[in-house]
């Protein structure tokens, strides 16, 4: 009886030593397939959070684009605008230059007959070429003056 107890002793010993040594490869084996899933896990992140960072990149580089090509719209508009505006200016100066133009020529048609008028006027007068072709200055020293009549 003692002996079957020894043996049924040892025997439960070596039971419990394999069920031990099977449960730390058990447990051995689920922290592997533990660590490995988790290693998955974070190359997944690690490619999912690449992806946001490129997607991310490709949207602010399409949201610059956008404000580019709307600032060089507007821009360009403002451009177009100041573009009419000075035309509209130039075609207005135009006007009034050629109004000032024509201004000028019925200015100058009006002295060219008062001279013609003038002219005429002083070749029909009585004063001789001698008298027209003095200076005032040297008209006057001529004309005898008040006091020389008096006298």
């Amino acid at each position: 009886v003692e002996a079957l107890e020894l043996q049924e002793s040892k025997d439960f010993q070596h039971f419990k030593r394999d069920a031990k040594g099977l449960a730390k490869a058990h447990d051995r084996e689920q922290s592997d397939h533990e660590f490995q899933s988790w290693r998955e896990h974070m190359q997944q992140q690690r490619e999912l959070a690449a992806e946001y960072r490129e997607r991310d990149r490709e949207v602010q580089e399409n949201r610059r684009e956008l404000l580019r090509e709307d600032k060089e719209a507007r821009a360009f508009s403002f451009l177009r605008e100041k573009s009419r505006e000075l035309d509209e200016r130039a075609h207005e100066q135009r006007l009034q230059f050629a109004d000032a133009l024509r201004q000028a020529g019925l200015e100058k048609e009006r002295l060219l007959l008062s001279l013609n008028h003038a002219d005429r006027r002083r070749s029909m007068s009585p004063v001789s070429a001698r008298a027209r072709s003095m200076s005032s200055a040297q008209a006057k020293r001529l004309v005898p003056s008040k006091a020389t009549f008096n006298n």
